[in-house]
């Protein structure tokens, strides 16, 4: 026979409990809310079920990811070809399910795609490449030799390329577009992105990387559909990136706002839910990383990746916590992922 463990207490209400942390504080606790997550964004250190809206509860949870798990997505930076191709096949033999590849400032011939992508797969791993090429030009590259079926994508944002080096972003959609053509049976290959980190490094808060965000989306794939895209293969074939910062809560309910705000948008161009699945890439951020005690950045980036996980990410990078120790920063940050997902067992839930 089950005990009522409660049975020695009586009800209270939220207001008996503030009652109780003011008189415990010795200060009135503010009327927004209890804490502060952005400008005019107030959230109280706890809710009862009486100020639960079901209804807008249930339209939230109808949108978030239904599967579990997620993609260990290892961070290198373009190398020389063989130095590069031996850190991504070490990767993913030590447990890595992709690679985001940064290939930096080089140039497309710099890059020797036959020789950096030798004896790895893109059939079988997903690789994201981040680069500021025509990327028209660098599928060409990277598709020959590979088979007619690839995984990952291009790690571009056309919108945050106009804010850093004001380039054209007609220019980089345009290319966009023909490899959207040419990739339409590669369903997990995502020729753009839209990016939070610019906007996150510049100190936007959460409120404001989701307005960002979305605004980038419709910008994009405005421009997409009237080139000839259609809306259903322009909202499923890019990928969101996102940095995910130290304020644990808070970034768990921006992936989760970030899915609802997606829908929206699908349901706008008149799209059908079931035919729409946002793909969400979260990645560490380096803005709270400390140089002289760069220990500490491995309790940061745990913390930041149980938040990405938590939030529902499709894809994890946990950036090292020592740019001056590779070789252990990176284990560390490879295994972060590996540590969440098979010893806490967060990849069993979604």
């Amino acid at each position: 026979m089950a005990l009522n463990l409660f049975s020695g207490f009586a009800d209270q209400d939220k207001n008996a409990w503030k009652k109780k942390v003011e008189r415990e504080l010795g200060q009135k606790l503010p009327e927004a809310g209890f804490w502060k997550i952005a400008d005019h964004t107030f959230v109280d250190a706890y809710y009862t079920s009486e100020e639960v809206n079901d209804t807008a509860t249930e339209e939230l949870r109808n949108t978030q990811r239904k599967t579990t798990g997620w993609l260990n997505t290892a961070y290198i930076k373009l190398d020389t070809p063989c130095r590069t191709n031996a850190q991504m096949r070490s990767a993913l033999a030590s447990g890595a399910d992709g690679v985001l590849l940064d290939l930096e400032s080089h140039t497309l011939p710099q890059c020797e795609f036959l020789k950096t992508l030798h004896a790895i797969r893109l059939s079988d791993s997903s690789v994201f490449f981040k680069t500021s090429q025509d990327i028209h030009q660098a599928f060409l590259e990277i598709s020959r030799g590979n088979g007619y079926y690839l995984k990952g994508g291009f790690a571009l944002d056309p919108i945050a390329q106009k804010i850093r080096f004001n380039a054209d972003p007609h220019d980089a959609l345009e290319s966009i577009g023909e490899v959207i053509k040419k990739t339409k049976a590669m369903k997990d290959f995502r020729p753009f992105m839209i990016e939070s980190h610019i906007y996150h490094e510049g100190g936007a808060n959460v409120v404001q990387e989701l307005a960002f965000m979305t605004s980038a989306l419709v910008s994009c794939v405005d421009y997409l559909t009237d080139n000839g895209i259609a809306p259903l293969l322009a909202l499923n074939r890019f990928f969101f990136s996102v940095s995910i910062g130290t304020d644990h809560i808070a970034e768990i309910a921006k992936l989760r706002a970030l899915r609802f705000l997606y829908y929206k948008i699908t349901r706008a161009y008149d799209l059908p839910d079931a035919l729409c699945s946002p793909f969400i890439h979260a990645q560490t951020s380096s803005f709270y990383h400390t140089i002289l005690m760069p220990h500490t950045n491995m309790i940061r980036v745990t913390s930041e990746a149980m938040s990405a996980v938590i939030g529902g990410c499709d894809a994890l990078t946990v950036l090292g916590f020592d740019s001056n120790d590779d070789v252990l920063s990176n284990r560390i940050a490879n295994n972060v992922s590996h540590m969440i997902a098979y010893e806490s067992y967060i990849r069993h839930v979604a």
